[in-house]
């Protein structure tokens, strides 16, 4: 030990001659601060990064749903909606009633062409959020997928009661012949 002890001694001996400091012993970061390196790295379209850091933030606490949310939404964007799915589905195993997590796995069956999986989480996450615009944006655009144009005309007038606004040609196309019953 003493011999240890005294290498660290030899090594730092010239910075603290210099008035320098030696660097503090390596820490873990907690969940949170991978967390946020994560966000970080998202915003800068550094996708790669980001799900490292999601993955450290999974691996000191397993039980942090938003770790697995924020990989699961950056999987997405990377278009490998399996891997998104399987973070999205532990993230609500998690915490079952994080309205976020089943709309972000909407979207994933939704870029799986899964369009009645998309609207089955698009509409649990309306429940658990009735006043987000976004997703009643999302599951009509679900409905409109499956033209069931009845349940479009329905979001569409919920999104503009909540004060949100829709694609005026999304309006207009609905209101042509061809998309009537």
């Amino acid at each position: 030990m003493k011999k240890y002890y005294f290498i660290l001694m030899l090594l730092t001996a010239p910075m603290a001659a210099y008035g320098q400091t030696p660097p503090p012993a390596a820490h873990p970061l907690t969940a949170a601060q991978y967390l946020h390196l994560g966000n970080v790295s998202g915003r800068q379209a550094k996708y790669k990064d980001a799900i490292l850091n999601y993955t450290k933030a999974i691996q000191a606490d397993p039980g942090y749903s938003h770790a697995y949310y924020n990989r699961g939404f950056i999987y997405i964007k990377m278009r490998r909606y399996k891997l998104a799915i399987a973070d999205l589905d532990k993230a609500i195993e998690i915490d079952p009633k994080y309205a976020a997590a089943y709309h972000v796995r909407g979207i994933a069956y939704f870029y799986k062409k899964k369009y009645a999986k998309a609207i089955a989480d698009y509409s649990k996450s309306i429940q658990l959020d009735p006043d987000n615009v976004r997703t009643y944006i999302s599951r009509m655009s679900a409905y409109f997928k499956l033209n069931d144009y009845d349940k479009v005309w329905k979001d569409i007038i919920k999104i503009q009661k909540l004060g949100g606004t829709v694609n005026p040609r999304i309006v207009n196309m609905l209101k042509d012949k061809k998309y009537r019953d």
